[in-house]
Formats: structure tokens, C-alpha cells, sequence
């Protein structure tokens, strides 16, 4: 059973000079214990460019920041207020013709934090893609 980080990401395991344990999600990650709640992107990727063993602890009172700009490739400034699942358009082709979408996270959707505006704006633009999930 997939364990679920607290930014709702899925803890998944990978290999790099030994195994760790990541959050596809926030990318917090560990070689050693349970993956830290460090939810900011930019502090985990530091630690991981360092050769750090673990990622930061995440501030418990931080808001998070809306994630759509994995989707759009432009950053929103807003609070995000909701979970998104949706399904680059890259996989869409191959699901459509299995006849199914399988199931996160090992279906290559995507799980972003965003805010209301932005959650509706890519329900609009992908349609059935894209979905409200709770995380």
C-alpha cells in the first residue's frame, strides 16, 4: 500500500548511491528514517544538489503555495487551497486507447496543490483529465 506524505504526495522509494525514500510530490526526501515534512521545493532540492542525507524540515505554519505552474509553466502567487489530479498530455494517448486510466501514483498523473481559481481553470482546459481529489 502506497504510503501519502503529508502534502498529499505518495512516498515512493529510488536508488542513488544507496535506496531513499521521496515524496513525488514535494520531492522531500530521506536516506535514513521517514521522509521529513519539508514541503518547500526549493530547500529539498538543496539538500539534495549537497549530498544532504535528508530533506529540511518544512515550517509546520507555512501556507502552501499553488503549484499550477507545473500545469501552466507560469508560478501563482495564491494560497493553495485544494488537490488536483490530472494527467500530463503526454500519457493521455496511451490511457485512451487501454481503455483506462489506471490509478495514481503509478499512473503518471499528477498531484499539485493549487488554489481555487487555478483549479478551475485546469478542469476547464483539461476537462475529464483533471479532477478534485483529497490528499
Amino acid at each position: 500500500m502506497t504510503q501519502i506524505h503529508e502534502c498529499g504526495g505518495a512516498i515512493l522509494t529510488g536508488e542513488n548511491e544507496g535506496q531513499y525514500d521521496y515524496c513525488d510530490q514535494c520531492s522531500a526526501y530521506s536516506y535514513e528514517g521517514p521522509v521529513p515534512s519539508g514541503t518547500d521545493k526549493v530547500a529539498n532540492r538543496k539538500a539534495w544538489d549537497d549530498a544532504a542525507p535528508r530533506s529540511p524540515d518544512g515550517a509546520p505554519d507555512e501556507e502552501p503555495q499553488c503549484e499550477s505552474g507545473q500545469w501552466s509553466g507560469t508560478q501563482c502567487s495564491d494560497t493553495a487551497t485544494t488537490t488536483i489530479e490530472w494527467m500530463p498530455e503526454w500519457w493521455r494517448g496511451t490511457h485512451a486507447a487501454a481503455g483506462s486510466r489506471g490509478r495514481w501514483p503509478v499512473n503518471g498523473s499528477i498531484r499539485s496543490r493549487v488554489c481555487r481559481a487555478c483549479a478551475d481553470e485546469m478542469r476547464e482546459a483539461m476537462g475529464d483529465w483533471a479532477q478534485e481529489v483529497d490528499a
